[in-house]
């Protein structure tokens, strides 16, 4: 996979994905030339590391890290208290 180094996975998945710099179009060939060059094992092993970023971090995890770094941003502070459960929304009558 060919990543932005902008985007905000890059720092979840930057050892196993292969990073570029989306205005520079240079790079961004040489990053695909580069992907598409992988061999088989390659490609299996950064799949491998992917998936592994990814089982770390749960729903619940990624969204409190996306709201601190907001918070972090805006200058405000994480909440001290954890967030509040929402209760599931009830299904829907679709008939006619």
């Amino acid at each position: 996979m060919v990543l932005s180094s902008e985007a905000g996975a890059a720092d979840l998945l930057s050892g196993a994905v292969i990073l570029t710099r989306p205005r520079d179009i240079v790079a961004t060939a040489d990053a695909l030339e580069a992907a598409l060059s992988l061999t088989p094992a390659e490609r299996r092993d950064r799949a491998r590391r992917m998936r592994a970023a990814i089982g770390r971090m749960n729903a619940a995890e990624w969204l409190d890290r996306q709201l601190a770094d907001a918070l972090a941003v805006g200058g405000g502070s994480a909440p001290s208290s954890p967030r509040p459960v929402l209760p599931a929304s009830p299904a829907q009558d679709t008939t006619p």
